[in-house]
Formats: structure tokens, C-alpha cells, sequence
């Protein structure tokens, strides 16, 4: 198996796993995903189920923008899910301060409105 056939069935599966809504969901994904991307079905399904011995450049090219898509929707998504939470509560700000950490980010410092530090 060639190396963009293996590299094309990973970025279908993860696609697949991210539009599932759940057990049982895989082949409606399949198709909501090919709907939306201009592919057939049956490339979603050949490279999830039967790998085919080749792949057509095309067809390579329009699995891997779909994947970029994803990835750049599920990047936004994240985005605004972090400033809901940073939003909302200070502990949410902590919070995502916190994951920004673990993740090596840089933090912003959390402001601690309303503390006080006095030792009298």
C-alpha cells in the first residue's frame, strides 16, 4: 500500500470520527462528509473499509483540502469555546490559562479582581 493511500485513510478516519454523531453514524457521516466536499461515498468508504491499490492525484488533493477544512473548523470552534469560557467566569479564565500551560503556550496572566493580600 502506498504511502498516500495510508495517509488519505487517515485523514478520512478522522474525519469520519469528528462528523459522527455517534454509534451507528459512520456511513450517514460518510455521506454528509462526501456531500459536503464533492466526493463520492464510495471513496469514503474504499478507504475506510477496502483500501484501493491506487489513488488518483485528484482525488488525493480533495481528501487533503477537506481535511485542512476540518481542521481550520475545528480550530474556530475551539477558539470560540475558549472565549466563552474565559467569558463567563474567572475560573474559566483560570482554567484555560491553566490548559494553555500544559499545552506550552504562553499565559496571559489572570487578574484577580476584588483580592486582597493584605497581612494586617
Amino acid at each position: 500500500m502506498s504511502k498516500a493511500i495510508e495517509e488519505a485513510q487517515k485523514m478520512v478516519r478522522l474525519m469520519i470520527n469528528r462528523e459522527s454523531r455517534g454509534p451507528g453514524d459512520r456511513v450517514n457521516a460518510m455521506r454528509r462528509l462526501a456531500t459536503r466536499y464533492g466526493l463520492t461515498f464510495n471513496t469514503f468508504w474504499s478507504l475506510t473499509y477496502r483500501p484501493p491499490n491506487d489513488l488518483m492525484c485528484s482525488v488525493y488533493e480533495k481528501i487533503r483540502t477537506a481535511y485542512e477544512t476540518e481542521l481550520r473548523r475545528a480550530v474556530s470552534v475551539l477558539d470560540h469555546e475558549r472565549k466563552l469560557a474565559e467569558e463567563k467566569t474567572r475560573i474559566g479564565e483560570a482554567l484555560v490559562s491553566v490548559a494553555d500551560l500544559l499545552a506550552g503556550e504562553e499565559v496571559k496572566s489572570v487578574a484577580r479582581k476584588g483580592a486582597r493580600n493584605d497581612n494586617k
